[in-house]
């Protein structure tokens, strides 16, 4: 019998598993104001600003005036996901995935929490006593991709002109400058700013680190990365958007849900996994939101 050794070889795999790209973790829970919800609605009520008046004699009567009053509603909105292990499945992979099945569902439930916030910055709220007043985020607070306020260049990405005329929009509404600022962009935003020859060495440090993955402040403006903002593949503009903390509102029904046990209604008594949550999102103030539009075409 001849000797073969080719016959001894074997297939090793490996019992690690790694998990493939993706955002792992909710960028924007931090950055906005978070309030508990019940039911498919919530409401919050607001209070708008009063003038005082000068008093121009004695014994005068007093003028009674009712603070401007609004509200903003809250839709509530469960997000699942469901996958069955099979003990066939452990023998046949010599791994157990239930884990990372539900570590991955996890960071999915995560990142939905972000794009619900995303999705209230510049799309519609909803106000009014029965909260049905549809409210747009109106052209004065979106800068036109087309034009930089500073330089005057067409066609821009990110810019110290569109950073500095968000931060203007601001400050000309009266935000209070003591509540944090946000702003979101992506990949190709802070490689924008990092080719501008303006920065100075602070500046070009503060977004060096922003292009290296760290969340920053610049601006007065504290950086959020991000790719999981709006973008138009047929002109390939990206919607970045500047907010102020307190400008978007999200709502927690339930917080990330995981329940793992025994489905005996299928063959074999497979482990399901389930994990849920239950969130919304609202514009609270349209004068604390700012569209930034950004072209990455090539250069």
């Amino acid at each position: 019998m001849a000797y073969q050794v080719e016959t001894w070889q074997v297939k090793m795999y490996s019992q690690n598993l790694q998990h493939l790209c993706q955002q792992k973790n909710s960028r924007f829970r931090g950055a906005v104001r978070v309030e508990p919800i019940k039911g498919k609605y919530s409401f919050f009520n607001q209070l708008g600003a009063v003038e005082a008046t000068k008093r121009t004699g004695r014994r005068q009567d007093k003028d009674y005036d009712d603070p401007p009053t609004a509200r903003r509603r809250v839709a509530a909105a469960s997000y699942d996901y469901d996958a069955l292990v099979e003990d066939l499945d452990t023998l046949l992979t010599l791994q157990d995935p239930t884990g990372p099945y539900t570590v991955a569902a996890q960071q999915a439930m995560l990142r939905s929490m972000d794009d619900v916030v995303i999705e209230a910055a510049t799309g519609t709220a909803y106000t009014g006593e029965e909260g049905t007043t549809q409210v747009v985020l109106p052209a004065a607070q979106k800068i036109a991709v087309t034009v930089d306020p500073i330089s005057g260049k067409t066609n821009s990405g990110m810019s110290l002109g569109k950073l500095s005329y968000a931060k203007y929009l601001f400050d000309l509404a009266d935000v209070d400058p003591e509540i944090e600022r946000f702003m979101a962009l992506g990949a190709r935003q802070a490689q924008d700013l990092l080719a501008l020859e303006k920065l100075t060495s602070n500046e070009y440090a503060a977004v060096k680190a922003l292009v290296d993955g760290q969340i920053t402040k610049f601006m007065g403006f504290t950086f959020i990365p991000t790719q999981r903002l709006a973008h138009n593949t047929s002109t390939d503009i990206r919607t970045c958007v500047a907010w102020v903390k307190d400008g978007i509102l999200l709502g927690v029904g339930q917080e990330i849900s995981v329940d793992i046990g025994k489905i005996r209604t299928k063959k074999g008594n497979p482990m399901g996994i389930t994990v849920t949550q239950n969130i919304g999102a609202t514009r609270m103030e349209e004068n604390k939101v700012v569209e930034i539009p950004c072209d990455e075409s090539p250069a």
